[in-house]
């Protein structure tokens, strides 16, 4: 996982409509859809400061998913929504990565769909991205251009510090 920040970006419904088209088109295409690469837009006013990214067995994972009225367990989120169904063959039959805050917020059930908890918004103004896949460089490139883009709204990067078992930059 390679995760950045924007902060102070200034969203209108037209600039959140772009920046979501933004992210499906490098899914679909740099991402082979999201085989190589998925993305993750995030509200950082609605998480804690450490994100944790594990993989949990489908029957602990539990959220809202986007534009979704109800809680859902990880089977549930892979057979009840679009997202779930179309991608549910790139995780394990069991078992699914997730990123997860230090409170508990789930943030995504990654590459299949992001949590309700932590949508952006027109009134978001601090975003976090993410991009999770197995080429470190590869998805590093991927959360510049999204942050790039968001860039254009106002925002100031910022990148975050990655700590793995044996390393952390």
């Amino acid at each position: 996982v390679a995760m950045a920040t924007v902060r102070g970006v200034k969203l209108d419904p037209r600039a959140l409509e772009s920046i979501i088209r933004f992210q499906e088109v490098l899914h679909e295409t740099l991402g082979r859809n999201r085989r190589k690469a998925s993305i993750g837009l995030y509200d950082l006013s609605k998480l804690s400061n450490k994100i944790y990214f594990k993989c949990l067995p489908l029957s602990e994972i539990k959220f809202m998913p986007l534009e979704k009225d109800e809680v859902l367990d990880g089977y549930r989120i892979l057979s009840e929504t679009e997202k779930g169904r179309i991608y549910r063959n790139l995780v394990a039959e069991n078992y699914a990565p997730v990123l997860i805050d230090s409170n508990g917020t789930f943030l995504s059930m990654a590459p299949i769909i992001n949590s309700q908890d932590a949508k952006v918004t027109t009134k978001t103004t601090d975003i976090l991205i993410d991009s999770t896949g197995f080429d470190f460089n590869f998805i590093s490139s991927i959360v510049a251009l999204m942050a790039y883009a968001l860039s254009f709204y106002g925002g100031k990067i910022g990148f975050l510090k990655h700590n793995y078992p044996n390393s952390s930059f």
